[in-house]
């Protein structure tokens, strides 16, 4: 286990120096799919859009309430259907226009009418189905401008994560004065703006109407892009960046690096999935052979080799969450309680993005799977974007896959499962497990989803990420949300 600092000495891993007026420097593991956001759905384009978009609320991580973000304020009906916002007249775009009621209920007929995946989140909404199945027209949306600053969103049912989906940037606004949007560079009412965006680097500089701003803020950030994680902590010790990649930390560094209070490490939301192609190996229809690959896994020593790098996780949902939620450690108790396994073939190939820490994932269950099963394991690393469509058309026997949620709450992971759940035998058993444990979020519900998922879905969950990164110690207010999702608001300088 990882000892941060432990004595709160104020021991840095680079000197320190005046850094007032400078640009801060982002390292990123990769250019972002999209920074659309109703059709961002990539984890650093999720990252640019905290930066650039102001989503409705945003959860305060200190006491873990809910706060207004562009919403000034907000009252929930007591029977949660019916949310009212109230916005800030003071809040601007970065061409200087104020953010009114219409820019928020003009995203939400964009969501509906563009056939965004977000859309799926906000079912919902009152009338929402019937306009994505053009039932109805989207002026029917249970979403209503009342004046220029205040609107509502009328539900058919209550939400047990309705909070999160308006923490989301899909719940930002879009503004309804200009005629389209220039996504190389879009005004903003986030508190930056994009300026540039090169091949490996974005730029983006101050929203100039934000409030708040000073001769300390953080005028400029640019998120360049470096994937080799051996070397990033030597970058930034030369000052060639100012905050690390916290999704690929090398984890040889852990235990040195922690001492300083420049480091940081956090619980991730990221779980790490084996995911298979049944048609591919049908044999992996086996549901007995299916659960002897699962528990052959000992996820605790993969923890431990990994120098707690990961969480050893055998849930569908990060254990992190179970705590959060349940105050329990596991939802699966069964894991690798067996000794003795079946062995049904002798090769495999597992396809996984050139990222780290996905081969030394790899590595280990090859080696598990050698000594337990006689199965030999053929490694194939892939670029990332040629990863994604070769994950997205189904092509590769089995691949290790990485579920980023799109918010922290169970059901950010439970429901696009359900979708995995199509056509399946238990398609029905699941939905109808799924509506309950929404209805009363229990152990027992959760547990049932659990044994649902494991029975019947082509995936084995291995361990979960952490966001481990270096900060220069003069940064203030930078932070990141349990969903490794930093936020960009009043950042500043230390003086």
């Amino acid at each position: 286990m990882v000892k941060i600092n432990q004595f709160n000495q104020n021991i840095v891993a680079r000197p320190i120096q005046n850094r007032i007026g400078s640009k801060l420097i982002i390292e990123m593991d990769d250019m972002p799919l999209s920074i659309d956001s109703l059709f961002c759905l990539d984890f650093n384009g999720r990252i640019i859009n905290q930066a650039i978009r102001e989503p409705l609320l945003y959860k305060d991580e200190d006491s873990k309430s809910w706060v207004g973000a562009a919403a000034k304020s907000f009252n929930l009906s007591k029977d949660k259907k019916v949310i009212l916002f109230n916005l800030d007249p003071k809040k601007k775009w970065s061409d200087g226009k104020s953010v009114i009621a219409k820019d928020f209920v003009e995203n939400f007929y964009r969501m509906f009418t563009l056939d965004s995946p977000f859309s799926q989140l906000f079912l919902d909404i009152k009338n929402a189905k019937e306009i994505l199945n053009g039932e109805k027209k989207i002026e029917q949306l249970g979403v209503k401008v009342i004046d220029d600053y205040i609107f509502k969103v009328e539900f058919e049912n209550s939400v047990p994560y309705l909070f999160e989906l308006f923490s989301l940037s899909a719940s930002s606004p879009y503004p309804s004065h200009i005629t389209r949007m220039n996504f190389e560079k879009p005004i903003s009412n986030g508190p930056y703006q994009i300026i540039e965006i090169g091949s490996s680097y974005i730029e983006l500089e101050i929203n100039p109407f934000r409030e708040k701003i000073d001769k300390n803020s953080i005028k400029n950030i640019r998120f360049d892009v470096y994937n080799d994680a051996q070397n990033s902590i030597k970058r930034y010790k030369e000052n060639i960046v100012d905050i690390t990649c916290h999704t690929h930390f090398p984890f040889s560094q852990l235990e040195h690096m922690s001492k300083y209070t420049d480091f940081h490490l956090k619980e991730s939301s990221i779980l790490f999935n084996l995911q298979f192609n049944p048609n591919s190996i049908p044999v992996l229809n086996n549901k007995e052979f299916k659960k002897d690959l699962y528990n052959s896994i000992d996820r605790i020593e993969l923890e431990k080799q990994l120098r707690s790098g990961v969480n050893a996780c055998g849930n569908f949902i990060p254990e992190n969450l179970v705590r959060i939620f349940l105050g329990e450690d596991k939802l699966n108790s069964n894991i690798n309680s067996k000794k003795e396994f079946l062995n049904k073939f002798k090769e495999i190939t597992i396809t996984f993005a050139d990222f780290f820490p996905n081969e030394e994932i790899i590595d280990f269950i090859a080696q598990e799977w050698k000594d337990k099963l006689g199965i030999t394991v053929i490694k194939e690393k892939l670029p990332f974007n040629m990863f994604v469509e070769r994950e997205d058309t189904g092509d590769y026997d089995m691949c290790l896959s990485l579920v980023s949620p799109l918010f922290s709450h169970p059901f950010a992971y439970y429901i696009p499962y359900s979708y995995e759940m199509y056509g399946l035998e238990n398609e029905e058993v699941y939905s109808s497990l799924l509506e309950k444990a929404m209805l009363d979020n229990t152990y027992e519900n959760l547990s049932s989803l659990e044994e649902t998922l494991l029975d019947n879905l082509p995936i084995i969950p291995i361990c979960t990420g952490k966001s481990i990164y270096m900060k220069d110690s003069l940064i203030i207010n930078y932070r990141l949300s349990s969903d490794g999702i930093p936020s960009f608001n009043n950042l500043k300088w230390k003086k």
